[in-house]
């Protein structure tokens, strides 16, 4: 099942139960009203990718619609107007939908090779593509006014893992050969780099200033500037990192690590600055001697640091020092 909590007093608002299927991913819309997700069905007790993701109201759980563009969904995300959903499946189909009617809007762009993950820029207006091609061509932006295409310049090798699109609609595209590349809106590029250790993926931080990219080693990557390689690194976890965020100036980053901890960490926009930490610092250690972290998150004001534990437990901490 799906639950959904009131912050800070964790009232549960609604649950909505799904099986025989299992929850995938799920994504608010930025009024905070709507809940889409992806599910995984079960099958003699394997996996199987859905064909479908829903679409519910976050204020009662009652189901809205399902978008179903009829291939197993690679990728399901809400616009930041809200108005729209975009789907795409493993054939290379890429869908629009209208929300909350979830009914399609316009034809689907067929590319012909897996899509891997889609973003909308900041306006909605348009969406960064990336698929699974290998020969440079595997970053796209799709213009939903004009329904055109242009491919971005991507040296990578390798099939694109992760886009990206900051506040100021800037693109970045991490690949399987450990390639970062930053573009503009327009196709102009910034950057073009190699992460330390094979990414997961890399997204900007909040205030669009940064880069950040946990890799499936025990650190975190922090580039300073978008068009700058400048890098330092997160350094504590004792196993892999599975996720990392920044609250909403970038100031103060978590993360989440398979050795069961959430950890608080300063990260501020240049070295020493205010002569508090050094870049990278360590603040805190969250974790429970009882239950391994799971999941961390900022309040929307940063003030405050939420966790998950596996063992089903909330708790809140100072986003200060722990």
């Amino acid at each position: 099942s799906v639950a959904v909590y009131d912050v800070p007093n964790y009232a549960q608002r609604c649950t909505m139960k799904l099986e025989p299927e299992r929850f995938g991913r799920a994504q608010f819309s930025s009024d905070g009203e709507l809940l889409l997700f992806s599910t995984s069905r079960y099958e003699a007790g394997a996996a199987l990718h859905s064909d479908e993701a829903r679409l519910h109201s976050a204020r009662d759980g009652r189901a809205l619609g399902t978008l179903a563009p009829g291939a197993v969904i690679t990728w399901a995300e809400l616009s930041p107007n809200g108005e729209r959903a975009v789907t795409t499946t493993k054939t290379g189909s890429v869908t629009v939908w209208r929300v909350p009617a979830c009914e399609r809007d316009g034809d689907a762009l067929e590319l012909g090779v897996s899509v891997v993950c889609a973003r909308f820029t900041r306006d909605s207006s348009a969406l960064v593509l990336g698929t699974e091609a290998k020969d440079g061509r595997g970053v796209l932006v799709w213009d939903l006014a004009t329904r055109t295409t242009r491919t971005l310049d991507f040296e990578a090798r390798g099939r694109v893992l992760s886009i990206d699109v900051s506040p100021r609609d800037r693109i970045v595209a991490t690949s399987s050969d450990m390639q970062v590349t930053t573009w503009e809106r327009d196709g102009r590029k910034l950057a073009s780099f190699r992460a330390w250790m094979p990414p997961l993926e890399t997204r900007w931080t909040r205030d669009g200033e940064r880069l950040f990219t946990p890799s499936r080693t025990s650190f975190v990557q922090v580039w300073w500037g978008e068009n700058r390689p400048d890098v330092y690194a997160l350094r504590g976890h004792t196993s892999a990192v599975t996720s990392a965020c920044f609250n909403f100036d970038g100031a103060r980053a978590l993360t989440v690590s398979k050795d069961g901890t959430a950890r608080l960490w300063h990260t501020p926009r240049g070295a020493n600055e205010r002569g508090e930490h050094e870049p990278g610092t360590q603040l805190a250690v969250f974790g429970d001697a009882n239950a391994a972290v799971t999941t961390a998150l900022f309040s929307k004001d940063g003030a405050r640091v939420v966790t998950l534990a596996s063992d089903g437990t909330v708790a809140t901490w100072s986003a200060n020092d722990g």
